[in-house]
This record gives structure tokens, C-alpha cells and sequence, in this order.
């Protein structure tokens, strides 16, 4: 297996990995999608710690399905709420694959940006989602 494709897949299971933390970060903080819910329940039939690992794995699909779509450019028809949700989504992962850890607060409706093994921790805090996505397109280096 040559270099290229190593660092490829390693680099592929250090972005799954930063989701599924994201993942959990978004179910200790009360965020869940209803619809996964539902459907990690079905499936489970009824059994909440079966249904629990089944929504983790499902909300993982959708954020990469949603990664795909973005890619794409295919609009899917979202609610202005969806769609603010989805480009949070993709703004976060963008910075935890640079590094960087994103705190949202609710109650003053702000996040932010911790870069992981820094000495000196916070980085900045942003004020809105049209800022957080600019610094993560800043960070991409895209």
C-alpha cells in the first residue's frame, strides 16, 4: 500500500473520529434529531441503549451525507432553521479536523474555539454563525 493512500485513510478515520465527538457532544448537550431518533428506535425495537448506539451511528451518516451534499452542490430544500443547523454542522467539523474544539453557548448564543494542545487554549470567540463559518473557511486554508 503505497504512502499516499495510508495517509489517506488515516486522515479519513481522524475525521470520523472528530464526528462521532461532535456526535456525542450534541447528545450530552440535549440536541437530537427526532427523525433519527425514531428510526434508531424502530430498529432497535423499543430498546433505548440499543437505539442510543444506533442514533450515534445514524446522526454520523447524516453528517457525512450532508458533507457529500455540500460537496455536490445539490440543494436539498431545507428550512432556513435546517439549513443554519447544517452549515453550524459543517463549520464545527471543518475546524475539529484542523484541531479545534467548538463551544457553543446557548444562552448567550455564541461559540467558542479552543485549539487542542495549545498552552494557552482559547483562541477567539465568535459572535455569529456568518463569522464561525468565515473562520473555519480561514483555518481550512481553503
Amino acid at each position: 500500500m503505497s504512502k499516499k493512500i495510508r495517509v489517506s485513510k488515516a486522515a479519513k478515520r481522524l475525521r470520523e473520529e472528530a464526528i462521532y465527538k461532535y456526535v456525542l457532544d450534541e447528545i450530552s448537550t440535549g440536541v437530537r434529531r427526532d427523525g433519527l431518533w425514531a428510526k434508531a428506535m424502530a430498529d432497535a425495537n423499543g430498546n433505548e441503549g440499543v437505539a442510543k448506539s444506533n442514533y450515534i451511528k445514524l446522526r454520523v451518516q447524516s453528517i457525512l451525507d450532508d458533507a457529500t451534499i455540500l460537496k455536490t452542490g445539490i440543494d436539498d430544500g431545507d428550512t432556513p432553521e435546517e439549513s443554519d443547523n447544517r452549515r453550524v454542522e459543517r463549520a464545527t467539523i471543518t475546524l475539529m479536523n484542523q484541531g479545534y474544539e467548538v463551544i457553543y453557548n446557548r444562552d448567550q448564543e455564541k461559540w467558542r474555539l479552543w485549539k487542542k494542545g495549545s498552552r494557552f487554549g482559547l483562541v477567539r470567540k465568535v459572535k455569529n454563525l456568518r463569522e464561525l463559518e468565515r473562520i473555519a473557511k480561514k483555518y481550512s486554508g481553503r
